[in-house]
């Protein structure tokens, strides 16, 4: 399904408070309250920027995955070798996208053991214990011996630069990056629940962002990717 049908901005209004002009109680700084009010028209922003074009989302995400593609090209595993550039799957992306909205909806980006499942912990499981694996599987349909890879991130908006697809992109991109075990998935040299020993190649890929801005405050990317 198109994201641009499909998206939503949860809770639209920001939660914030309102500092009333020459209402201030005792105690309260004025630089305080110029800085919050200013954080949150900066938030409002962001907002504003993605719920005036549906399609900013759509555009964040390809541009996650061209970045993605970059580091990729970048990376030499060895000499003579190079890694695939990942082809788009829009079914990947709607397997992410869904992870994203569970996350916001259900509030699990924090690490903990599902209960019922000892052996499977949030974020990457969700609250009714499926793996990456069960969800692109649910998707695409069972294959054997598949390997597939999951990165989450989570970008506050107070930590957000400029407010721009490219800028933003390159922020969650090297949030990424600046992680071994997210890195590892992004360049091949790491999977999620597999026996098999030898890293995969990693073939087809794709991304779903979410903003939530009331509990987190931030825009929740996951990227998938599948290697068959």
């Amino acid at each position: 399904m198109n994201h641009m049908v499909k998206i939503n901005l949860l809770n639209w209004f920001l939660v914030s408070f309102l500092i009333l002009a020459g209402c201030g109680g005792p105690g309260i700084d004025d630089a305080a309250q110029t800085q919050n009010l200013a954080s949150a028209a900066a938030n409002q922003a962001l907002i504003d920027f993605f719920s005036s074009d549906p399609s900013n989302v759509t555009g964040l995400e390809q541009e996650i995955f061209s970045k993605i593609n970059f580091e990729r090209g970048r990376h030499v595993p060895a000499v003579g070798q190079s890694l695939s550039q990942l082809t788009w799957d829009q079914q990947v992306s709607n397997v992410a996208y869904d992870h994203s909205m569970d996350i916001a909806v259900q509030h699990f980006l924090e690490q903990r053991t599902i209960t019922g499942f000892p052996n499977c912990e949030t974020p990457h499981c969700n609250l009714q214990g499926e793996t990456p694996l069960d969800r692109l599987n649910s998707a695409l349909g069972v294959r054997a011996n598949r390997r597939v890879g999951e990165t989450i991130a989570k970008l506050q908006f107070s930590d957000v630069g400029t407010v721009a697809l490219t800028s933003i992109a390159a922020q969650i991109v090297s949030m990424w990056m600046s992680s071994s075990t997210h890195r590892a998935i992004l360049l091949d040299q790491g999977h999620y629940m597999s026996s098999n020993p030898i890293p995969p190649v990693f073939t087809k890929g794709g991304v779903g962002c979410v903003l939530e801005t009331s509990f987190y405050q931030s825009i929740i990317c996951t990227f998938n990717t599948i290697d068959q």
